[in-house]
């Protein structure tokens, strides 16, 4: 077993946070819960990869069961990517995308709500290839 001060300065611990991390040939990134209320935009991952080719799975899960919509942005080296709106009462609440993420690119997910304190959250995980 490693102990604390055997492991490399560079290794990733698992956390949520905006960033993307890396074990070995894999990747994720956890946003955690985040809120977003009156049609504000809440950022639930910002990161840029690194060397390899990721392939991944962006998944997206959201609280609302009322007759408030909300809407999911994902954007890729500053272009849009996804702009998906889901109904006021969905059926399903995980919503699972595939994706294909080019090394050294910038990634940014953010959700909008357009009634108050609508809590969603995202994640990535995926393996990493030619790091």
């Amino acid at each position: 077993m490693a102990m604390a001060g055997e492991l490399p300065p560079d290794a990733s611990i698992a956390s949520t946070g905006l960033s993307l991390r890396y074990i070995g040939d894999f990747c994720y990134a956890y946003s955690g819960i985040q809120v977003a209320t009156g049609g504000s935009t809440a950022t639930l991952l910002e990161f840029t990869s690194g060397i390899g080719i990721i392939v991944c799975e962006l998944t997206f899960v959201e609280d609302e069961r009322g007759s408030n919509s909300v809407t999911l942005q994902g954007y890729i080296n500053d272009t849009q990517i996804m702009d998906i709106h889901y109904d006021a009462a969905p059926q399903e609440t995980r919503h699972v995308y595939p994706l294909i993420l080019p090394p050294f690119t910038k990634v940014l997910i953010n959700f909008k709500a357009d009634g108050t304190n609508i809590n969603g959250g995202a994640w990535i995980t995926g393996r990493v290839y030619n790091a």
